[in-house]
């Protein structure tokens, strides 16, 4: 069977986690009493039931939905890998007229155009960076778009 033949919910199954909070086992997935029940219920925290695109160890990209606070959607990312998808989903949802909110859109656009920076080979969990590997094709593809620092170097060193 191919992909395009599977149902959403099918392919749902084939690939996400289990860690839906128990938003799958709804007997009727159309009916808004049981969704705000579920909801209300809080069973689904701790889970990733809004998580639309997984990714490792911090979330990919995640689509909360409307609530007794907010009356419109929430779209956010927190892997830069998924930065160009993001935008995909920025722009269906304008399409489809769908109120939303997100944050940082300026500098995920200016990501994906190549007009930001990103950290090289740094060790931080706040920083976006990216791992150079000094391998033949990773200097063919990426070197020339890298900006070193200057290596900061004792007085004492520079004068032997």
């Amino acid at each position: 069977m191919k992909v395009e033949d599977l149902s959403a919910e099918q392919l749902h199954k084939m690939w996400a986690d289990s860690r839906h909070g128990e938003m799958l086992f709804m007997e009727d997935p159309d009916s808004k009493k049981e969704y705000t029940d579920w909801y209300v219920s809080r069973k689904w925290k701790g889970a990733h039931p809004f998580e639309i695109v997984y990714s490792g160890n911090i979330h990919g990209i995640t689509l909360y939905p409307p609530d007794e606070k907010k009356s419109w959607y929430r779209l956010s990312v927190t892997d830069p890998f998924y930065n160009n998808d993001f935008l995909k989903m920025v722009m269906a949802i304008i399409e489809n007229n769908v109120p939303f909110e997100t944050s940082g859109l300026e500098g995920i656009t200016e990501y994906c155009r190549g007009e930001s920076y990103t950290a090289v080979n740094t060790i931080s969990m706040r920083d976006e960076t990216f791992s150079y590997k000094d391998t033949e094709e990773e200097k063919e593809e990426c070197f020339s778009h890298i900006e070193w620092n200057e290596i900061e170097m004792l007085e004492e060193m520079r004068n032997k």
